[in-house]
C-alpha cells in the first residue's frame, strides 16, 4: 500500500504548471484587430505552444486575465480543454475591480473566462500601484515556467518585469514574438482564431467521419 502512495505522489509531482504574461492590445502591432492575419498567426503559435506543453506534462495553466494576450492564451487552454484535454485553468485576478472601466464586449470576454476557470485567485480588493506585479509574481512562483509574448523593443513593461522575476526564480522561460508570420497560419487554427465554436463543430464533425469510417 505504501508503494503505490508513493507512486502517486510522484505522478502529482511530475505535472507541470505553467503561468502567461503577453502585451495589451495598446503593445501590439494590430491593437484590438483580432482579425489581422499576424494576430491569428500568434494565436497559432499560443495554442500549438500549449499543445505542447500538455504533452511535455503540463496540466496547471495560470493566466493573469489582461486584455489582449492574456485572452489569447486562457481562451486556447479552454479550446483544448473542450477536445479532451485533461488540463486546468486558474485566472489570477490582480483586484477585484479589474474590467470595471473595459468596454461592454470586453467585459463580456472576460467574465466568459472567468466563468470557465477551474480556479479564480483574486489577489487583493482594492486597485493599488502594486497589485499587478503582485499578481504577476503570484503566478511565477506558482508555476514551473513562464510563456511570454514580448516585444524586446527595450521598453519597460509587465511582461517584461514577468520575465525578468521569472529569471531570478530559475524558471524555464519561452518567448513568443507578437511578430508571427502571416504564412505560418494553419487553416484549422484560423478558424479557432475567428471562431472558437466554429472550430469545435469542425472537429465534432470530424469526429463523427472517422466514427462512420470505422463502422463502414
Amino acid at each position: 500500500m505504501m508503494a503505490k502512495k508513493s507512486t502517486s505522489n510522484k505522478a502529482k509531482k511530475s505535472e507541470k504548471t505553467l503561468a502567461f504574461s503577453g502585451h495589451r492590445p495598446e503593445k501590439l502591432p494590430w491593437g484590438d484587430e483580432e482579425e489581422n492575419p499576424r494576430a491569428i498567426a500568434l494565436k497559432e503559435e499560443i495554442i500549438r505552444e500549449v499543445r505542447k506543453q500538455i504533452a511535455e506534462g503540463t496540466r496547471q495553466f495560470i493566466c493573469g486575465m489582461a486584455r489582449g494576450c492574456d485572452h489569447y492564451f486562457a481562451e486556447a487552454v479552454l479550446c483544448l480543454q473542450d477536445e479532451g484535454a485533461s488540463v486546468k485553468l486558474e485566472a489570477a485576478v490582480p483586484y477585484e475591480g479589474q474590467a470595471e472601466h473595459w468596454s461592454q464586449e470586453q467585459r463580456d470576454r472576460y467574465y466568459a473566462i472567468l466563468a470557465r476557470c477551474d480556479k479564480v485567485t483574486v489577489l487583493q480588493t482594492n486597485y493599488d500601484s502594486q497589485c499587478m506585479f503582485a499578481r504577476n509574481r503570484y503566478m511565477v512562483d506558482c508555476a514551473d515556467m513562464l510563456l511570454a509574448v514580448h516585444t524586446d523593443d527595450g521598453k519597460r513593461s509587465g511582461t517584461l518585469h514577468t520575465i525578468k522575476y521569472a529569471r531570478q526564480k530559475g524558471r524555464q522561460v519561452i518567448i513568443l514574438p507578437p511578430e508571427a508570420q502571416e504564412e505560418k497560419v494553419d487553416p484549422a487554427v484560423l478558424l479557432f482564431a475567428e471562431s472558437p465554436t466554429e472550430y469545435l463543430k469542425k472537429l465534432a464533425r470530424e469526429k463523427l467521419a472517422k466514427e462512420r469510417k470505422v463502422e463502414g
